[in-house]
């Protein structure tokens, strides 16, 4: 992850703070209809600024965004009047109807008991945006409500990033451990600071001379359980704080390796420039280092250009959704995934009422015949229920759905 990213961040907030000080003064004044400011995104250049605003009243939503980007220059002097930074942004507002959408959305995605939408999105993440800010973008089109992500993206990565809303989120533990496949081309003669194209160059070397052959005997030796060392720009974190903080302030500290497995690499281009292959691997690796070591490996020095994570386990066969096609469809809920499906690998096991009942009290249920591991419960109406662990004929409970 770049500094740039946290960046941007940092100043959202401090654009929403300023620019809503701005559009309140605008309505206490009569100047516009009753409207607030909900969320501020920046693009990574900071030169555009897209301002969410809600209504009070739905209906002068639409009018009300009319009339800021109208007066959009005048708040932009305004806004460069009240805080420092050497570029203020274009201002763009943008009517944000999630409120709107809430009765539609309450009955097509809700869950009649909790009121909660429940599931999983699989969003086809775009380059430039964090895995959060992606996140976010997905809160917004559901309602904001609680949600979380299994397996962090970088900003310059594209692809499969499964979104947990509601109750789903109980069970992000158990796809964040699963295989993932990654397309990605690797650029040779080069290191940079943070193993991807957005850092600046701390190594420069000469391109390989490998031949194919060659090439793949240096592969092979990264397929396997292999001894790999994270990035000094990774979320890992040393004393509680992640190492690209650390990184950001100048500190040099040596990130330790760890075990990871990598179960498959197939090249898919090959020049003295750069290395396309696809790599399907376990939880933990990090794509950036396995591109800078293969590099190494062959003389030379690497960074990745490009990353694309292909799939998630166990989403493989399924399709992903844009942030363009959500924001746009009439039903959102079709793109909600049913929280068991995230949870495929494992068998499924039918419980009878009294054993329900032993395991939302937090007992155990003996007896059981089945063999050791984890299974997906379900109720005897066939609605899941829940992740259990059978051990030497006990049945535990692991993640329990709420129940009303």
């Amino acid at each position: 992850m770049r500094a740039g990213f946290h960046r941007t961040d940092r100043i959202s907030a401090l654009l929403r703070r300023e620019i809503g000080a701005i559009v309140h003064d605008a309505v206490r004044d009569k100047l516009i209809p009753s409207v607030s400011v909900s969320d501020v995104e920046v693009t990574r250049d900071l030169a555009h600024a897209t301002v969410f605003v809600t209504a009070l009243i739905g209906d002068q939503g639409k009018p009300a965004v009319k009339e800021l980007n109208a007066a959009a220059w005048e708040f932009r002097r305004e806004l460069a009047q009240r805080v420092e930074l050497r570029t203020v942004p274009a201002l763009h507002f943008k009517y944000d109807d999630s409120v709107d959408r809430g009765e539609r959305i309450d009955q097509l995605l809700r869950d009649p008991d909790r009121g909660r939408v429940h599931g999983v999105v699989l969003l086809d993440k775009p380059i430039g945006l964090s895995s959060n800010a992606a996140l976010q973008r997905v809160r917004r089109r559901y309602e904001r409500i609680k949600a979380g992500h299994a397996g962090t993206l970088d900003p310059p990565a594209t692809g499969k990033l499964p979104i947990f809303l509601g109750e789903a989120t109980k069970f992000i533990q158990r796809v964040i451990s699963a295989h993932k496949a990654y397309r990605t081309t690797i650029a040779f003669g080069t290191e940079t600071a943070t193993a991807d194209r957005e850092g600046d160059i701390v190594v420069s070397e000469p391109l390989p001379t490998a031949t194919r052959s060659e090439l793949d005997a240096v592969l092979s030796r990264f397929v396997g359980r292999i001894r790999q060392r994270p990035p000094m720009y990774s979320a890992i974190k040393r004393d509680g704080v992640p190492m690209y903080k650390l990184a950001r302030q100048g500190e040099q500290v040596e990130v330790p390796e760890r075990d990871v497995d990598i179960e498959k690499i197939e090249v898919i281009g090959y020049t003295p420039e750069a290395l396309e292959l696809d790599v399907t691997c376990g939880s933990g690796t990090y794509i950036r280092s396995l591109g800078v070591d293969i590099g190494r490996a062959l003389g030379s020095a690497a960074h990745l250009a490009e990353l694309r994570r292909r799939w998630v386990s166990p989403f493989e066969s399924l399709p992903m959704v844009t942030l363009e096609i959500l924001n746009d469809c009439v039903d959102p809920g079709h793109f909600v995934l049913p929280i068991d499906r995230a949870m495929a690998q494992f068998p499924a096991l039918t419980l009878d009422s009294a054993a329900m009942t032993e395991l939302k009290f937090g007992r155990r249920v003996t007896g059981r015949t089945e063999s050791a591991g984890r299974f997906r419960l379900y109720d005897p109406a066939g609605g899941f229920f829940g992740l259990g662990q059978v051990d030497t004929g006990i049945l535990r409970a692991d993640r329990l759905m709420a129940t009303g």
